[in-house]
């Protein structure tokens, strides 16, 4: 992936508009963040508890320039366009202990989990409880052609 200019970055960062989160994320001049960053970032989108539903989705493999296709994610787009509160670390430099998160999620607002194969529908349930909903999809492959086909069955999930 290519690094990304020190300006663009600084105007993605500023697209992030989450009070008490910019100070955590305004100090980088690239998307490579330190996993211990990326953990307290995610804590401080999740402690207030304010959400009905936290929404996990790990992809590994998933890169800026993935996200930024238009002909990608079309509902992902729609659901993120709907959330009141929306974080996202671009590029962490390990992977993000998913299972730290949620616990950390169910102590502090006692949240039920929900885990979910990203190829399969989310089964549907009422907001009675707050939840964690944690979606996994594969790793994604490298050759484009198959890791396009990947994307677009990904981005088809968000539709159910």
């Amino acid at each position: 992936m290519e690094k990304l200019q020190e300006a663009e970055v600084k105007r993605l960062i500023n697209s992030i508009r989450i009070p008490k989160i910019q100070p955590y994320v305004n100090n980088f001049a690239h998307l490579e963040f330190p996993i211990e960053r990326v953990n307290e970032v995610t804590k401080k989108l999740i402690e207030p508890c304010t959400a009905e539903a936290y929404v996990l989705v790990n992809h590994p493999g998933l890169t800026l320039e993935d996200l930024q296709d238009p002909s990608l994610f079309k509902f992902l787009r729609t659901y993120m366009l709907m959330s009141s509160t929306l974080g996202a670390i671009p590029r962490a430099e390990t992977g993000v202990d998913f299972d730290k998160l949620e616990s950390f999620a169910s102590s502090r607002c006692h949240t039920q989990t929900m885990l979910v194969d990203g190829l399969d529908e989310v089964e549907t349930y009422i907001d009675s409880k707050k939840r964690l909903i944690r979606i996994n999809f594969p790793k994604l492959p490298e050759e484009p052609e198959l890791r396009r086909e990947a994307l677009l069955a990904a981005g088809a999930c968000f539709n159910n």
